[in-house]
């Protein structure tokens, strides 16, 4: 084929291609799709921690390494010598306001009891002076230097049993010290100890000069004892690991003797009254005035 007729027919071909164009018109342009949405999770913030929480949460520093307790310092006692004489103690032992009445003994259950007296018998609870000073008050030291008190064989203490009466009345004994305990009438008697430390006993003395011998094993004040036969018999005992105590006589008086000088706390029991007790500085080889003053019933 010769070049001008190649011409043309690439000019026909070209033509028809332009005809085919315009005959179909301009292309329709189609919206773009809206995209989906992407869901998202989102995590809620954390709520912030409590105060406790977060204490619990926090490491505890480390405990620091506990050292052992010191130990006690040993406070020898005052133990007296030629040298550090030992001191006293005394006073007198009061009743404040009016005196409770003595009450009589009626004794007419026995009368072997009865015939030993002459004229009425008055109870011992209460023993007192017009001017209050009151007598079978048991004073001793109840904390203080007494560890330093001296040991060795104990002589006996008397508790008699005459003309149907305890006497003495109040009495006071150091543990493991002999009590002889003896009946002095011409009739039947009974002992009757109730103890909350030491082993009780309960026995009789059916005759006259006969008796027993009692030991208490632990401190305990005070101690009660009884006659069964005769419930208006009775007598106190306090029981000490030490010998600074006393019982007050007719005037109220009191004296502990010997005691070690220092610091004691003194204490007083009665027996319708409540107990008092007080401080006192004993002075090496002198004495230490220490009244005591009873207004509260028990």
């Amino acid at each position: 084929m010769s070049r001008r007729s190649t011409r043309i027919v690439l000019g026909l071909v070209a033509l028809l291609g332009l005809a085919l164009l315009l005959r179909r018109g301009p292309r329709e342009i189609r919206p773009t799709r809206t995209p989906k949405p992407v869901s998202v999770a989102v995590t809620p913030e954390p709520d912030p921690p409590s105060p406790v929480a977060a204490a619990a949460a926090e490491p505890s520093p480390p405990e620091p390494p506990r050292l052992p307790p010191p130990k006690p310092v040993e406070i020898l006692p005052v133990v007296p010598t030629p040298a550090i004489p030992p001191g006293t103690v005394r006073g007198t032992v009061t009743i404040l306001g009016a005196l409770p009445r003595r009450k009589r003994i009626k004794m007419d259950a026995d009368p072997k009891c009865a015939s030993f007296h002459t004229g009425d018998v008055l109870s011992e609870d209460i023993v007192a002076d017009p001017e209050g000073h009151v007598r079978w008050a048991f004073v001793y030291v109840a904390r203080g230097n007494t560890g330093s008190a001296p040991r060795g064989p104990l002589p006996p203490v008397l508790l008699d049993q005459v003309r149907c009466r305890f006497e003495p009345h109040v009495l006071g004994v150091q543990v493991d010290q002999p009590l002889n305990i003896y009946n002095n009438d011409p009739l039947l008697h009974n002992v009757h100890a109730s103890t909350l430390h030491s082993s009780e006993f309960n026995f009789g003395l059916p005759k006259e000069g006969l008796f027993e011998t009692k030991r208490f094993t632990k401190p305990e004040v005070m101690v009660p004892i009884v006659c069964h036969i005769h419930p208006w018999m009775k007598a106190w005992v306090g029981v000490l690991d030490h010998p600074y105590f006393s019982v007050t006589s007719e005037t109220g008086a009191y004296g502990i003797v010997n005691l070690p000088p220092g610091r004691h706390v003194v204490k007083v029991w009665h027996e319708l009254y409540a107990s008092v007790e007080k401080e006192v500085d004993v002075p090496s080889g002198g004495d230490a005035k220490l009244d005591f003053y009873l207004d509260a019933r028990k």
